[in-house]
């Protein structure tokens, strides 16, 4: 039940909501120890965030090509706007690595990418790409609905991110 989750899983609501029982059920251990790494507590989450202003620094995305997350992410990070201290290729492969731990597929056809440690290097360089694919993908997603929209997440700090997942 919800509520022997809640006492296994010590997460706030709105992450409980966002991902599946059963996702949160099959991977108790990953959640618990990504808490336990960055630390991430409600408290700390004071700062808004401006969600649109995050869109418009990484822009929107149509018919993005791709028939695996690899091709896509690939396509994503040639036509994103990144600052220019930023490495596509570093973007790139953090944004794989996340995947391969565990799909960014949260269900209704929506997936938020996003690498597992912070890459942004300045708060003011944080943005979200959102990607509309051409053809949906199967990501796993707990709904097992294909993905056709993705929220690619790149901050700068894990309570921003943890905001922006909330905002969403």
């Amino acid at each position: 039940s919800e509520e022997e989750i809640s006492k296994i899983v010590n997460t706030p609501n709105w992450f409980k909501k966002l991902v599946s029982k059963k996702s949160i059920t099959k991977n108790i251990e990953y959640y618990n120890n990504y808490y336990k790494e960055y630390n991430w507590i409600d408290d700390k989450m004071e700062k808004e965030l401006d969600i649109t202003e995050l869109i418009h620094r990484g822009g929107v995305l149509k018919n993005v090509e791709g028939f695996s997350t690899k091709d896509i992410y690939h396509n994503i990070i040639q036509m994103i706007d990144l600052p220019d201290c930023m490495d596509r290729e570093q973007v790139y492969n953090a944004l794989c690595a996340r995947e391969e731990i565990l799909s960014t597929a949260v269900g209704n056809g929506i997936a938020l990418p996003h690498a597992r440690a912070p890459i942004m290097k300045d708060e003011n360089d944080q943005r979200i790409c959102v990607a509309y694919l051409k053809q949906p993908i199967n990501m796993n997603a707990p709904d097992e609905r294909f993905v056709h929209v993705m929220f690619v997440l790149l901050t700068q700090n894990p309570q921003d991110h943890l905001k922006v997942l909330s905002t969403l």
